[in-house]
């Protein structure tokens, strides 16, 4: 990445925004993980019960019913609960450049603050992408 910025200045918008766009993306990804953990956890304390009998009324392997129903129910959490894990996630994904003072260095090199809200705007694009699919 250096050599390319090395022989192109004005690359660094560029490499900047990828990077912070794909360091948001893994913070959203991580935080809505857990809320997906978290939600599945509640959703089969309650509903382990109605699967496992499913599952035995069929005369099928518990895995065979409870895989298609965590995923149906993965598909119904993640759309309720992306925008929340969005809300977390770039807080939590602006917090470490900040402290590492990124965005004194971006400033240094001639980027301007609306230059350094264009991670933010491609992780929006990406995720709002995906919400629309769900």
């Amino acid at each position: 990445m250096l050599e390319v910025f090395a022989r192109n200045p004005a690359a660094l918008p560029v490499i900047a925004t990828l990077r912070g766009a794909r360091y948001q993306l893994a913070a959203i990804a991580l935080v809505m993980l857990l809320l997906l953990a978290v939600a599945w956890s509640i959703d089969l304390a309650d509903k382990f019960a109605d699967v496992r009998n499913a599952a035995e009324a069929r005369g099928a392997p518990l895995l065979s019913v409870l895989a298609p129903y965590m995923l149906y129910r993965a598909v119904d959490i993640v759309t309720r609960l992306l925008p929340v894990a969005c809300f977390v996630a770039v807080f939590a994904a602006e917090i470490a450049p900040r402290r590492r003072l990124e965005s004194v260095v971006h400033a240094a090199a001639g980027m301007s603050p609306l230059q350094s809200l264009a991670p933010a705007f491609l992780a929006a694009a990406v995720v709002g992408g995906a919400q629309l699919g769900l």
